[in-house]
């Protein structure tokens, strides 16, 4: 087979002797320095107002090693997941009545792609008509690796909010009330 041909100097040479299985499948995970930034600005408008900013900012990349062979045949993934929250509140006071108004955006992303995809790998082995451009997926039987990785993914969520919570004091009674909507 041409792509067989193709395929099989990328195939490492037995790494365990006496009839044992070679390279059978693992899962590992190697982290790599995530980062996290968050600030807050607190601002007094005057005696009954006043206004926050609040921003968090986190990344958290990691590598998944699923195989122990070597690239191009490892199956694994790079994910850098970053997430984002901005918030502005505006708090007003008196003395029976409050209003915190906070209006915010929180953005997560999870892409999630093996370290071969992109490099044209079906059209190098000769394949067509084969989605992606990963390194395609071998599966043997008999409890051995498969090679390549089949996916590559783009997960991103965001939102809008805005909250509004009121308390009145009338009296001996006390009124809440509030919504959010997303």
């Amino acid at each position: 087979d041409p792509i067989a041909l193709r395929v099989t100097p990328f195939i490492p040479a037995p790494n365990a002797a006496g009839g044992l299985l070679n390279f059978q499948g693992f899962t590992l995970d190697k982290k790599v320095d995530p980062d996290a930034i968050t600030f807050k600005i607190d601002h007094k408008v005057s005696n009954r107002q006043a206004l926050s900013f609040s921003f968090n900012y986190t990344n958290q990349p990691r590598h998944w090693l699923g195989s122990p062979l070597p690239s191009p045949l490892i199956a694994d993934d790079l994910q850098e997941t970053t997430s984002r929250t901005v918030r502005l509140t505006h708090h007003y006071f008196r003395s029976s009545f409050v209003n915190d108004l906070a209006l915010g955006y929180n953005r997560y992303r999870n892409p999630d792609t093996p370290s071969t995809f992109g490099r044209g790998w079906p059209e190098k082995l000769g394949l067509t008509g084969v989605p992606r451009s990963a390194f395609p997926v071998f599966t043997f039987t008999e409890g051995y690796s498969s090679f390549g990785s089949a996916y590559a993914v783009d997960n991103i969520d965001q939102a809008y909010f805005m909250k509004d919570a009121v308390a009145w004091t009338r009296g001996k009674h006390v009124v809440k009330f509030g919504g959010e909507h997303r």
